[in-house]
C-alpha cells in the first residue's frame, strides 16, 4: 500500500525527513540510508530497508521479527522515538541541568520572548558601517613614503566602492567582501579571532613583472582574516580600481562552501 494512503505512515516519513536532513544523527545513521527510508513509497519498501540494517536493530534493542503490517508500523514508531527522543535525552538533561542553575531555566520558561534575543543569534545584516567596524585594523606603510601615498588613495577608493555597494550601482555586496576575506557567509555571534584587517599588495611583492594590461587583484588570507588591497601604480582612476575589485569579489562563487574554502586565495 502506498504511503499516500496511510496517513500515519506518511507523517512519520516526513518526520524522518526532518530528522535525517536537519537534525542530529547517531553516528550509525548515514544520510543516504535516511533519505532512502524517508523516500520509501510503500510500507513494504520501508520495512525492507529497516530489516537490512542490523545496526539499527541493535541500537534500538529490537529483537522481535516483523510478521505483519502492525509490526512494521511499530518498528518505524520505535525508530522515530529512538532518533528523536531517546538518542537526545542525555544531552537535553545536561542542558536543562545547566540552565536550571541561578534561575536561568525558569526565566526562559517565563519570558521566552526576552530570552530569545540573549540566547539565539540572528544573522547580521552586513552594511558599510559593519565593514568599517570589522576592518578597523589597516596596515599602512611608513608615513611619507610613496607606498603610503598609494595606500591612502586606495582606502579612499575603497570607501567610494562601499558607497556604490550601498547605492546598488555595482554587483558586489558587503557579504561578498566579508566572505572573500574570512571564508564565512556572515559574521559569527562571538566575533572573529583574529580580527579582520586590511593590508596592501604592491608591485614589488609580485614574483613577476606587471604589464600595463595585467589585472592586479586582491588577495585574501582566511587564516588571519586579512585582505590585501592591490596598489597598482598603472591604475590611476577609481572606476578602474573598482572594476578590479568587482572581478575579484563576484568571481569566487562556492568559496564559502566548506569543501572549497582554502587558506589563501588569489583570484
Amino acid at each position: 500500500m502506498g504511503l499516500e494512503k496511510e496517513p500515519r505512515l506518511y507523517e512519520r516519513r516526513n518526520a524522518f525527513k526532518f530528522v535525517f536532513i536537519g537534525g542530529p544523527l547517531p553516528s550509525s545513521f548515514t544520510e543516504k540510508a535516511g533519505r532512502r527510508l524517508a523516500d520509501a513509497q510503500t510500507a513494504e519498501e520501508a520495512c525492507n530497508l529497516l530489516e537490512k540494517s542490523e545496526t539499527l536493530h541493535q541500537l534500538m534493542g529490537i529483537s522481535k521479527p516483523i510478521r505483519n503490517k502492525q509490526d512494521k508500523e511499530n518498528l518505524i514508531q520505535k525508530m522515530l522515538n529512538f532518533v528523536m527522543i531517546e538518542n537526545m535525552k542525555a544531552a537535553y538533561n545536561e542542558f536543562f541541568l545547566g540552565f536550571s542553575k541561578l534561575g536561568v531555566l525558569e526565566a526562559i520558561r517565563e519570558r521566552p520572548d526576552l530570552m530569545e534575543s540573549v540566547l539565539v543569534a540572528k544573522e547580521q545584516n552586513i552594511t558599510a558601517r559593519t565593514m568599517r567596524t570589522y576592518f578597523k585594523h589597516i596596515f599602512f606603510s611608513e608615513v611619507g613614503s610613496n607606498h603610503h601615498k598609494l595606500e591612502v588613495q586606495r582606502i579612499c577608493w575603497l570607501e567610494d566602492f562601499f558607497v556604490e555597494i550601498e547605492n546598488e550601482t555595482v554587483k558586489s555586496t558587503f557579504k561578498d567582501i566579508f566572505a572573500f576575506t574570512t571564508g564565512l557567509k556572515s559574521p559569527p555571534p562571538l566575533g572573529l579571532n583574529p580580527e579582520p584587517s586590511i593590508a596592501f599588495l604592491h608591485v614589488e611583492n609580485l614574483n613577476h613583472r606587471l604589464e600595463k594590461k595585467d589585472r592586479f587583484l586582491p588577495v585574501a588570507n582566511t587564516c588571519i582574516n586579512q585582505i590585501k588591497i592591490p596598489c597598482n601604480p598603472n591604475i590611476r582612476r577609481c572606476r578602474h580600481f573598482i572594476a578590479d575589485l568587482e572581478m575579484a569579489f563576484t568571481g569566487f562563487e562556492g568559496f564559502c562552501d566548506e569543501s572549497l574554502v582554502q587558506d589563501e586565495v588569489l583570484l
